[in-house]
């Protein structure tokens, strides 16, 4: 998991990898700027356990809880579920394309 600090920087303030000390994101006159972009732009995560387990994750105002596979580590089943996401948004797309041709002929 990846964790961040605000440092001051000549410019004013700006967020960095905690692990890395790679800057991250534009610097900011004031703090509360950088924690506003922090809130809008960094992805949080948490996980939930109860009957059964979930992701929740953050970013800005979204939101999305996504129900992980059991017996898997929480980042394979997320990887899982987007491919499965991406798999189905692919034939959607194929589907509509399908249908526009067909429209076309019409």
């Amino acid at each position: 998991m990846a964790t961040y600090i605000t440092k001051s920087v000549l410019r004013g303030w700006q967020t960095f990898n905690a692990a890395t000390n790679e800057p991250i994101g534009p610097a900011f006159n004031k703090t509360a700027d950088c924690w506003d972009w922090q809130r809008d732009n960094l992805i949080k995560t948490r996980i939930l356990i109860g009957a059964s387990a979930y992701c929740n994750i953050q970013r800005g105002s979204r939101s999305i809880n996504v129900l992980l596979s059991p017996g898997r580590s929480a980042r394979v089943s997320l990887l899982e579920t987007a491919k499965e996401m991406q798999d189905k948004a692919a034939r959607l797309i194929a589907t509509a394309e399908f249908i526009t041709a067909a429209a076309a002929t019409i």
